[in-house]
């Protein structure tokens, strides 16, 4: 008796359908005939779902008799990446469509029969399935095997929606919706800006023919202009154009500057001469010198060649831009007018001094809030002069008031750090009386 007589059937059923595969594409090789190869590319199609079926149901048998145990693993998706190439999180995902399929077993016949596909299964179990729907799915499971039989994917995706929609009358859903819309912007690396979201179908769907609209007359731009850049970078011009757009007066001016970045004339220099000649040499930037100087006005340091790239600051006459002579301690040298509302170069140059920041000490405002407020109030005989002016947030600014003789920020004294030594202390109830009255000595000298 040969060796093959002893072998289990399923491991022989794999190994010959192995063989046909080879011998499949060995036959393909010599094919030229558009009708046949087009019948073929069908039938493995659907020769692939039925593979699909065999493999997630022989996943969910084999963890159901503990084979990942039998070796001392966890999960399927370790055992087959220990003993294959194939990714464990691949296996898993497999484990996890097939544990759900043991709670629909009409979808579960289905996909036997080659009727529904796990792109389907998925759609199903990502997308429709949830604690509200749960109940309402398994009882009409019929619903979707027959149109994932008699639809296209598209119509599939369709009955799915509108099943959706059948069974929300009272309209939770949309009111969901619309109040989970939501943006929400931080700053990640280098002050890249990174923002997420989500909005509801409706308002997401004019948002999203908005941008597509713009980003087709763009590429038409590019084409002409000979730019070259991904769909993606350029749906995000697309979308900032629109923003710029709805952001600019009816004169197309600007309320505000859109880009405040602070680089000192070396720093800028260096970058517009590096834009149109490209060549070797280190960043001159220092945090500590104010001639390194390259940041936001919110005080985020930033690469001096994004700036120049981004602001086309090789393509200005340099005599257009603003100038602010600054003293080795950031100050910048004071200038005055009559008026009472400072000037939008004041107001910038406040907010370059104090580095984008609320006057009040300990206040996390972000710049954008701020507003300019008199040290003196211009009430009380207060100038509007850059030492009387300070940003100030708009709750900081209303809590002051019309109060004389506050002190400007760059003028206050340091801070005494005493949660240091209370710390200490309190660590150290047992202290005797000479190390307490050195704590208080020490952070009194800081």
């Amino acid at each position: 008796m040969g060796a093959t007589d002893t072998e289990p059937q399923v491991l022989v059923a794999v190994r010959e359908a192995s063989k046909a595969i080879a011998s499949a594409r060995d036959a393909m090789t010599f094919e030229t005939n558009p009708q046949v190869l087009g019948q073929a590319a069908c039938d493995i199609v659907g020769l692939t779902n039925e593979v699909d079926a065999l493999r997630i149901g022989l996943m969910v048998q084999a963890k159901a008799n503990g084979v990942p145990q039998d070796v001392g693993l966890r999960t399927m998706g370790q055992f087959v990446a220990a003993h294959t190439t194939y990714a464990a999180i691949d296996t898993n995902r497999d484990s996890l469509l097939g544990d759900w399929l043991g709670e629909y077993p009409v979808f579960a016949e289905a996909f036997a029969n080659a009727e529904m596909t796990v792109t389907h299964l998925n759609y199903l179990r990502l997308k429709i399935d949830n604690a509200d729907t749960c109940l309402l799915l398994r009882a009409e499971q019929d619903r979707f095997a027959d149109a994932s039989r008699d639809c296209s994917f598209d119509g599939f995706k369709k009955v799915c929606d509108y099943w959706l929609v059948l069974i929300d009358p009272d309209g939770k859903e949309p009111i969901d919706q619309i109040e989970s819309t939501k943006l929400s912007m931080r700053k990640g690396r280098g002050g890249r800006l990174e923002f997420s979201g989500s909005t509801d179908a409706v308002s997401g769907h004019a948002l999203q023919t908005m941008v597509e609209h713009e980003a087709k007359k763009m590429r038409a731009e590019d084409l002409e202009a000979g730019i070259e850049r991904t769909a993606t970078q350029r749906n995000y011009a697309a979308l900032h154009r629109l923003a710029l757009r709805g952001f600019a007066r009816s004169d197309g001016t600007l309320p505000v500057p859109l880009i405040n970045a602070v680089m000192s004339l070396k720093v800028a220099e260096w970058a517009a001469d590096q834009l149109e000649n490209p060549g070797a040499g280190s960043v001159p930037v220092d945090p500590f010198d104010i001639d390194g100087r390259c940041e936001l006005i919110d005080g985020t340091p930033v690469h001096p060649l994004l700036v120049a790239a981004v602001a086309g600051l090789h393509l200005f006459d340099r005599s257009t831009l603003r100038r602010y002579v600054l003293e080795a301690d950031s100050r910048i040298l004071d200038y005055s007018v009559n008026a009472r509302t400072a000037p939008e170069y004041m107001r910038t140059a406040s907010h370059v001094e104090h580095r984008g920041g609320c006057g009040t000490l300990g206040c996390d405002a972000p710049h954008t809030w701020l507003e300019s407020d008199h040290v003196d109030p211009h009430s009380n005989g207060g100038p509007t002069s850059l030492i009387n002016i300070q940003p100030q947030c708009p709750s900081d600014n209303g809590a002051k008031g019309a109060i004389t003789g506050l002190m400007a920020w760059k003028d206050r004294p340091p801070i005494k750090r005493m949660w240091r030594s209370q710390r200490r202390r309190s660590a150290s109830p047992e202290s005797d009386d000479g190390d307490s009255d050195r704590d208080s000595n020490s952070a009194t000298d800081d």
